[in-house]
């Protein structure tokens, strides 16, 4: 059974280890201690000020945002039979794909997250992507990071345009631009990589765009669509220290067994478990560094 254990945990590890999700690209990765974490902190810094005399000592207010851990599990069964007659090979399969559904879980965690965005509220008590958004009580520049319109190059500029004037709650501008994510879906896929990618647009006139952002294909997103037209994209900032998603962890997923032959449930049931498990969620960070859209109306 250690042996066979061992095997099992090894196809698991394998396909862990080889995925290539896309959710660590979006997210503020948080080590977690609690159920819960409270985010009180996610205010706008004000930013640097002359020192005249003694320091202007900036009161952070207190959100009530927080994001709860959750467990997360998906459990094998491998029967005694099975394994007394050499044939548990045909459970390997079954562990590599368990190995590939525990690596790319997060994905859908995060694709949730940015669709529940136009709707769920964030630390400020408004929707993450919303318009005219205050941070504070106090802001200074309240700013709008949503839009419904379906991806073209025109609203594309108007999104680039709109991270890039963004100021912080004290009316400075907040610099962002640096390392921009354009996150779109199959739908738009090809105009994106025009956008991105060609040199030349219109006739031969040098394309002004090219390079402007990073870009993610993530149909992930389809998922969470209540119209096969709709076509969700997001322009995000991703060069900050804390970014619009949080991805907040007490254990990722692990493989664990309970394989004793002399345990109730082998003595019971003649077979083994194996249980791929982790702690861990998803949710919003800094609003002030991601652009949404719906794509739901007419671009």
């Amino acid at each position: 059974m250690s042996e066979l254990t061992t095997n099992f945990r090894t196809l698991y590890n394998e396909q862990l280890q080889a995925a290539k999700p896309l959710f660590r690209r979006l997210v503020t990765t948080v080590p977690s201690t609690a159920v819960i974490e409270n985010y009180g902190w996610l205010t706008s810094l004000p930013g640097m000020k002359k020192l005249l005399g003694s320091a202007v000592v900036e009161k952070l207010e207190a959100s009530k945002y927080s994001i709860e851990n959750f467990e997360w599990e998906d459990t094998i069964s491998v029967k005694e039979l099975h394994i007394v007659t050499d044939q548990y090979g045909i459970y390997s399969p079954k562990f590599s794909a368990l190995g590939r559904v525990a690596a790319y879980h997060p994905d859908e965690l995060v694709a949730e997250v940015m669709m529940k965005g136009f709707t769920e509220n964030d630390y400020t008590g408004t929707p993450f992507f919303s318009e005219n958004k205050k941070r504070t009580a106090k802001d200074k520049a309240p700013f709008t990071n949503v839009t419904n319109k379906k991806f073209s190059v025109e609203n594309y500029e108007k999104a680039l345009a709109n991270m890039k004037l963004r100021k912080n709650s004290e009316g400075r501008n907040l610099g962002l631009g640096a390392n921009l994510m354009l996150v779109v879906t199959a739908h738009d896929e090809k105009l994106a990589r025009q956008i991105l990618n060609a040199d030349l647009v219109n006739q031969g006139e040098s394309n002004v765009l090219k390079g402007s952002a990073e870009l993610m294909v993530f149909s992930q997103l389809t998922s969470f669509t209540k119209n096969a037209t709709d076509a969700p994209w997001f322009l995000l900032d991703l060069g900050q220290p804390v970014g619009p998603f949080i991805y907040q962890y007490v254990r990722e997923p692990v493989l664990t067994a309970s394989d004793d032959p002399k345990s109730e449930h082998m003595v019971m049931r003649h077979e083994a478990l194996y249980q791929a498990y982790g702690i861990y969620n998803i949710g919003y960070g800094m609003c002030d560094f991601a652009y949404g859209s719906t794509g739901t109306a007419a671009a």
